[in-house]
């Protein structure tokens, strides 16, 4: 099917590019619906059933996810950094359950589990461990309570925003004693513009490689 699918977009190129042109943004516009299709958003109050029996990952950091203070037993944790590689460890032809902190990251994981690996049915859990923590109660068998949450290390969302928030501000104050400081605050504009654009976040990438957001190993 690929072969032929190349076989026809050669053949369209050389007699008319304009019929390429057509074809390839067709083609992509079908594909993307396709992969869309395949992703569905649900409320955790609807699903938390079936979970037990699901494969349901959480992609936040591995900080984040060690120090939860709430965990739903059957997850794995694979960072969304590392889907790319680690999608392979899932089965893509059986349902796949994802969750982050809010919802943002696991987004980003279920399109690359959509496009990569051709995951058949994703379900990303509105309001990620947000919406678990704000309904989950004590004989709540599906999930894993942690009394001491050890480390008080902020979620990721909340670091990102924290940086941006205060690198703007640096810009702002620097400009009243040099001009050029006013691009720190454009730089970081253009960079969270970039990022929703592309679903992406470089700053979180940056973030996740700092001390704070290790495990320490016992």
């Amino acid at each position: 099917m690929i072969r032929n699918t190349k076989l026809i977009k050669t053949f369209a190129f050389k007699t008319n590019p304009a019929v390429f042109s057509s074809f390839s943004k067709t083609t992509l516009r079908t594909y993307a619906t396709e992969s869309s299709s395949r992703i569905h958003e649900v409320d955790y109050a609807s699903v938390k059933d079936k979970l037990c029996q699901a494969q349901v990952i959480d992609v936040r950091s591995t900080q984040e996810y060690e120090n939860s203070q709430v965990k739903i037993k059957s997850c794995c944790n694979l960072p969304v950094n590392t889907i790319e590689e680690n999608g392979k460890l899932l089965d893509p032809t059986k349902p796949i359950y994802v969750l982050c902190q809010s919802g943002v990251r696991a987004k980003r994981a279920a399109d690359i589990l959509a496009n990569k690996y051709d995951a058949k049915e994703i379900y990303v859990i509105k309001g990620g461990m947000n919406s678990v923590q704000s309904c989950v109660t004590c004989s709540d068998n599906i999930v894993e309570l942690k009394k001491d949450a050890g480390s008080k290390v902020w979620a990721m969302e909340r670091q990102v925003r924290f940086t941006a928030g205060s690198l703007v501000l640096a810009g702002v104050v620097g400009s009243m004693f040099s001009p050029y400081a006013i691009l720190l605050s454009g730089g970081i504009g253009a960079g969270l513009m970039f990022s929703a654009i592309t679903n992406t976040c470089g700053m979180a990438v940056m973030l996740n490689k700092m001390p704070w957001n290790k495990v320490v190993k016992k």
